[in-house]
C-alpha cells in the first residue's frame, strides 16, 4: 500500500493532508488571537484562509492529484473557482486594510486611487476566472466594450471630465481631509472628498460641495498646506499726532499678548501710507489653527482698542473729519473729578484734600477680557485697585501652563510690592471681565501713607496670604 503511494507520487499530499493542514489551521488561529485586538481588520482575512482557501486549494488538489480528474471536469473547476474568489476577496481585505491603518503613510492616499486600485484587483480577478478556469475567450467582449465605451463616453463627457478631474485633483495630493480650503467666496473645512466633489462644511455650519470641475479650472486657496502657519493682516488708521514708533511698539505689545498669534515668526508692523487725514498702519501676524482664525482677529482688535485707550493714540471718526484733544491724551484720564470718584469707592480714609492730592498722581485704565495687566517677572512702582469688574492672580510654570492663585474683584488691590520698587512680580494679572483700574505712583501711595498708616499693615497682609497660596500652588506644580 505505501509502495503503491509512493510509486504514484502521493506521498507529499499525503503529509500534506494529514501533517501541514492542521498545522496551518492550529496557527492560524493562533495568529488570529494575538492581534485580534490590535488588528482587528486582519482576523477576517485570516478566517477566509482557515475556513475557506486553504480546504478549497487542498480538494482542489486532491481531485486532480489523488483521484485524477481533469482540469476541464466541473467539480475541480467549480472547487478552483472558490479558491480563486476567495483569494481575490482576501486579496482586496488586505489592501483595504493596509489604507485604513493608522499612522501609516498609506493612510494619506486619495479614497479615489484606492477605490481605483480596488476595482481593478477585482476585475483581473474575474477576468483570470473567467479565462483561465472557465475556458471564455474575452476577446470578443473587450471588443464590444471598446465600441461600447466610446458611446458611453460621449454620453457621459461631463460627469467624466468631474471624475478624472478628482483625479488628477486628489493624485496631486494638493488637500486632504480636514484642511481649509476657499474657492471663490466660499471658505470650509473639507468633510469629504469623492469621484465627484469636494465637501466644505462652512464656518456658518453649512455644507457647500464644490465640483471637481471647478476645482480643477478656478483658483482656490489651502490654508492648512505647505504647513498650518497663515499669516493673517490687520491694517489701522491712525492720528497723525501718534509717533509711528510708538504706535508700532503697542501693536505689536497686543499681539504678543493675544492668545492664538504665534510668538515664532514674530509680528511684524509696518507704516503703508501717509492718507488724507491719518496714517496707515499694517500688522502681519501668524496664527496655526486656522478654525480660530476669526476668534483670534477679534481678540486682537479688540484688545488694541483697550491699549489705544490705556496708552494714548487715536483712531481719526471720519475720513473728513479729525478731533484734536488738547491737554492729556486719552487714556490718561486727565479728568480729576473722575478718578476722584473713582477713589472714594476705594477702602482709603482720607480727607478731601488727600482725595485731590492723591487723584493728581492717580491715572485711570480699562482692560479688556483677557488682557495682561501686569507679567509675572517684570518689575513695576504702581500699585493697581480695581474699581470696576475682576482680576485673576495666576502663576505660569516652566512650561508656560497657567495656575490660579487667586481672584481680586472690586475694591481690592495689587502690584508694587515695597515703596522702591525693586521686587519682581512673583505672579501675572489677567483681566476676568471688562475691567477699570485705578493706578497710584510712589508720590500717592506716601500720601495715603502719611494719612493713614494703617494701609502700610493692610498691604503688607495682603501679600502675605498671597505669596502662602502662591507656595501652595508652587508644590502642586512640583510634585
Amino acid at each position: 500500500m505505501i509502495d503503491y503511494i509512493i510509486q504514484n507520487g502521493w506521498m507529499p499530499w499525503l503529509i500534506s493532508i494529514t501533517l501541514l493542514y492542521p498545522l496551518s489551521i492550529v496557527l492560524i488561529g493562533e495568529i488570529i488571537f494575538r492581534i485580534r485586538h490590535k488588528y482587528p481588520q486582519f482576523t477576517s482575512i485570516l478566517r477566509i484562509m482557515q475556513f475557506v482557501i486553504i480546504p478549497s486549494f487542498i480538494i482542489m488538489k486532491m481531485m486532480t492529484t489523488i483521484i485524477g480528474l481533469s482540469s476541464s471536469n466541473v467539480f475541480v473547476k467549480i472547487f478552483s473557482t472558490i479558491f480563486w474568489i476567495s483569494v481575490i476577496i482576501s486579496t482586496v481585505a488586505a489592501f483595504n486594510a493596509l489604507m485604513l491603518l493608522k499612522n501609516s503613510k498609506t493612510a494619506k492616499v486619495p479614497k479615489l486611487l484606492i477605490d481605483l486600485a480596488r476595482l481593478f484587483l477585482i476585475i483581473l480577478g474575474i477576468a483570470f476566472v473567467v479565462s483561465h478556469i472557465w475556458g471564455v475567450d474575452l476577446t470578443k467582449l473587450l471588443t464590444a466594450l471598446g465600441v461600447g465605451s466610446v458611446v458611453l463616453g460621449l454620453a457621459l463627457q461631463d460627469t467624466l471630465s468631474g471624475v478624472f478631474s478628482g483625479f488628477a485633483l486628489l493624485s496631486g495630493n494638493q488637500f486632504n481631509i480636514g484642511d481649509w480650503l476657499k474657492v471663490g467666496d466660499t471658505e470650509g473645512q473639507i468633510e469629504g472628498m469623492d469621484w465627484r466633489s469636494v465637501t466644505l462644511l462652512t464656518r456658518e455650519n453649512d455644507y457647500v460641495v464644490i465640483p471637481n470641475t471647478m476645482l480643477a479650472k478656478d483658483r482656490f486657496i489651502n490654508f492648512s498646506r505647505p504647513n498650518p502657519i497663515h499669516m493673517e493682516r490687520v491694517t489701522f488708521d491712525i492720528s497723525f499726532d501718534d509717533a509711528p514708533h510708538k504706535v508700532k511698539d503697542i501693536l505689536l505689545s497686543v499681539a504678543n499678548q493675544t492668545d492664538g498669534i504665534l510668538k515664532e515668526p514674530a509680528p511684524i508692523v509696518a507704516l503703508l501710507s501717509y492718507d488724507e487725514f491719518s496714517v496707515k498702519y499694517e500688522i502681519q501676524y501668524f496664527i496655526n489653527d486656522y478654525s480660530r482664525q476669526p476668534v483670534i482677529r477679534d481678540k486682537f482688535i479688540s484688545a488694541v482698542w483697550y491699549a489705544a485707550s490705556r496708552d494714548g493714540f487715536v483712531f481719526p471718526t471720519r475720513s473728513h473729519e479729525v478731533y484734536h484733544f488738547e491737554g492729556n491724551k486719552p487714556g490718561e484720564n486727565g479728568d480729576i473729578g473722575a478718578i476722584l470718584e473713582k477713589l472714594r469707592t476705594l477702602p482709603l480714609k482720607l480727607s478731601e484734600e488727600e482725595y485731590k492730592n492723591v487723584a493728581k498722581n492717580a491715572k485711570l485704565y480699562n482692560y479688556g477680557k483677557g488682557e495682561e495687566i501686569l507679567r509675572q517677572g517684570e518689575y513695576t512702582k504702581l500699585l493697581y485697585f480695581i474699581t470696576k469688574g475682576s482680576v485673576e492672580e495666576v502663576f505660569i510654570d516652566n512650561k508656560e501652563k497657567k495656575h490660579p492663585i487667586a481672584a481680586l474683584e472690586e475694591g481690592q488691590f495689587f502690584g508694587m510690592r515695597t515703596l522702591t520698587g525693586t521686587q519682581p512680580n512673583k505672579t501675572s494679572f489677567y483681566a476676568k471681565s471688562d475691567t477699570e483700574v485705578i493706578t497710584l505712583n510712589l508720590n500717592a501711595i506716601k500720601i495715603i501713607l502719611q494719612a493713614y498708616p494703617h494701609f502700610a499693615q493692610t498691604i503688607e497682609t495682603v501679600f502675605e496670604n498671597r505669596d502662602e497660596m502662591l507656595e501652595k500652588v508652587k508644590k502642586l506644580v512640583h510634585n
